[in-house]
């Protein structure tokens, strides 16, 4: 009678239960035939130098000696190890390393890379024609990087491949982790952490700190300030340069009156502007203004939810921007059309801009109507 068939992962575990030992020595010699091939590579990144080469290029020539024990250790080994788990699963197959098995083995990683060739060369070719035509980026730029992170904790090149391999995948954890990335929200602080590092920074402080807390409601958004001072700009020039920073993109323009050296009023000049639109509102301010320098900085704002609608009255329509949120819900009333509906009437602007806040109050709203009827008629 014949024996089941018994699937490749059935089988697959009885070898590891069963030859756990010959599975791990396996393993081991697979391993160090790939250090003993990459021992030029491996030695070009320990000393940040290979032989008499250019050491700003000793990892690449390490890299290109190792290909060569690739081709001639790792690819025929990993026939062996083929034929070694075939071994070990129960089929007839020579997994000893002797010459003739040897050859065949290498002859058999040869036919595999002639095959592969189309699809490896065309990435040696753009790598190769991309370092030797394109000025930026320069291959010693990331080296010399690497190097100085090292020398701030004195180990050199080996060091700063070890801290650039540590940070690169405490980066990813991170970022695996992580829902976002921005600057700090506004939030509820429930606990502030820190942590000290051994290693001495001349430049800053080698501390870490961490915040716990809860995130508000509240829209948030980065915008920039940006400021000069003037005291030998006249009103005039001042209102103009206002308006064209308005058609720049300004966000919102103001001054503030301020004292300057030798007891001179001044004016300071203040506009609140998207980051991407800096450049330009600068750019208005040296052009018309007299001005020889400015100020920005980042600022951090909050913005509530606000809704445009349109308010209908005896006098015309009055536009009305809503503000809502958990704490907050109220409207007011453009100014423009305030006033532009009260010159045609004598009630007052003053009551017609408040009318879309209380318009949801009809009792409000009925006794603005009746006191302007009333005045009207006596008017007449």
């Amino acid at each position: 009678m014949q024996a089941p068939i018994q699937s490749p992962h059935r089988r697959g575990w009885q070898v590891y239960k069963n030859k756990f030992p010959q599975v791990i020595m396996t393993l081991l010699f697979q391993l160090l035939i790939r250090a003993i091939a990459f021992i030029p590579f491996i030695y070009a990144v320990a000393t940040g130098s290979f032989f008499n080469f250019n050491k700003n290029y000793a990892m690449a020539f390490g890299f290109l000696f190792s290909l060569p024990l690739y081709v001639l250790l790792v690819m025929p080994m990993r026939f062996q190890a083929a034929a070694k788990k075939a071994q070990l699963q129960g089929f007839a197959r020579d997994a000893r390393i002797n010459g003739r098995n040897y050859l065949i083995w290498l002859r058999a990683a040869l036919v595999r890379l002639l095959r592969a060739l189309p699809f490896i060369l065309p990435f040696f070719v753009f790598a190769g024609l991309y370092y030797y035509l394109m000025p930026y980026p320069d291959f010693t730029v990331p080296m010399l990087a690497i190097s100085r992170i090292g020398d701030v904790i004195g180990k050199g090149f080996l060091g700063g491949a070890i801290i650039t391999g540590v940070v690169g995948i405490t980066s990813a954890i991170l970022a695996a982790l992580a829902e976002r990335f921005g600057p700090m929200p506004s939030m509820t602080l429930r606990r502030i952490g820190y942590g000290a590092g051994r290693t001495d920074l001349p430049e800053q402080a080698n501390v870490l700190r961490l915040v716990l807390g809860s995130v508000t409601e509240a829209d948030e958004d980065e915008v920039c300030m940006v400021e000069t001072n003037l005291d030998d700009t006249s009103g005039e020039l001042i209102g103009h340069a206002c308006s064209r920073l308005w058609q720049a993109g300004a966000l919102d323009v103001f001054t503030t009156a301020i004292q300057m050296k030798k007891n001179r009023p001044g004016v300071t000049l203040s506009v609140l502007c998207r980051t991407a639109d800096a450049p330009a509102i600068e750019a208005t301010l040296f052009r018309e203004t007299s001005t020889l320098g400015v100020r920005r900085w980042p600022v951090v704002r909050q913005v509530l939810a606000r809704k445009a609608h349109r308010v209908t009255t005896p006098w015309g329509d009055v536009c009305s921007s809503s503000r809502i949120s958990d704490t907050v819900a109220a409207s007011s009333g453009t100014s423009s059309d305030g006033l532009d509906a009260s010159s045609s009437t004598t009630v007052p602007s003053s009551s017609l801009l408040t009318i879309p806040s209380v318009a949801g109050s009809r009792a409000r709203f009925r006794e603005v109507f009746a006191s302007s009827t009333a005045t009207t008629s006596v008017a007449s």
